[in-house]
């Protein structure tokens, strides 16, 4: 009996508009969204965790000079050895091989030594220095924290 009402028509289901997608976030305006730069100067502050070796760093710097895929510059340490503290004064040439990581080459004129490092930018700009090779058994291999200046 209800067909010969509605004329035998299913009732009419009310029409719902489409809902635009959430917006996608934003970040914020200081947030770390570029990719990373390699220029500026980067030195060490004591904490932590923030260096493997003999013993903590008395002191590190690293300035460095970022043109398309090079990187140079210079990296200066006073840093422990198995019986005395080495002063390193290393200059320092590469490729930034991905976004954020370099692996360089550095020359010491005294003692006369070469050896590789990399380096790892954090968002924040802090760089990892991983001295992972030396043809002398002056200069440590080993790794510090650096913040930016």
């Amino acid at each position: 009996m209800d067909r010969a009402v509605d004329g035998g028509k299913a009732p009419a289901q009310p029409v719902q508009k489409e809902t635009p997608p959430p917006a996608k976030p934003t970040a914020p305006p200081h947030a770390f969204s570029a990719a990373p730069d390699f220029n500026g100067v980067w030195v060490y502050e004591s904490r932590q965790g923030a260096w493997t070796g003999f013993g903590e760093p008395v002191r590190a710097a690293l300035s460095v000079h970022h043109n398309g895929a090079s990187v140079a510059g210079s990296y200066t340490a006073l840093l422990p050895g198995k019986n005395d503290v080495r002063e390193l004064n290393l200059t320092i040439s590469g490729e930034e091989t991905t976004p954020g990581t370099a692996y360089l080459s550095w020359v010491s004129k005294w003692p006369p030594a070469t050896g590789k490092m990399i380096l790892r930018m954090g968002g924040d700009r802090r760089i990892l220095v991983e001295r992972i090779a030396s043809d002398d058994t002056y200069i440590p291999r080993g790794m510090e924290v650096l913040l930016p200046r």
